[in-house]
């Protein structure tokens, strides 16, 4: 979703792609959920329930995505 929203230099490209609306019962509640679920293409039903724990995808990143738990 990130990289995706990075400008590309191409006539043909089109922008706007996705139209990412947030629900504002998501932000209202802390600790509803990830703050992303609502504009997630990749949200699970576990993403609405608990806000997802750092997960170490490598020896120097790590990320708050229940899609990356089971990360080497």
């Amino acid at each position: 979703l990130l990289l995706s929203s990075i400008p590309q230099a191409s006539a043909a490209r089109t922008w706007m792609t996705e139209n990412a609306v947030a629900s504002a019962a998501v932000h209202d509640a802390p600790g509803a959920g990830c703050k992303f679920a609502a504009r997630c293409p990749s949200v699970v039903s576990r993403c609405r329930e608990a806000a997802p724990p750092l997960f170490q995808t490598d020896r120097h990143r790590v990320v708050s995505c229940y899609l990356h738990q089971n990360a080497p």
